[in-house]
């Protein structure tokens, strides 16, 4: 089953999810992107997210 979770905000290297299901949220970034270490994800790319940053603009019309 895929998780969906809700797009809530993009800043320049960050972006946000609402979920009510944290634990859940941090599973599927720890997959994505590599487990936490003290807090700070390793393997996170810091190039921006170009299909995230679509979607916004596609949101704002």
């Amino acid at each position: 089953m895929t998780k969906l979770f809700k797009l809530v905000g993009i800043e320049t290297h960050k972006v946000y999810f609402e979920s009510t299901e944290r634990s859940e949220l941090q599973r599927w970034l720890d997959d994505e992107f590599g487990t936490t270490e003290t807090g700070v994800r390793k393997n996170i790319a810091v190039q921006p997210m170009p299909e995230a940053m679509r979607i916004v603009e596609l949101n704002k019309k």
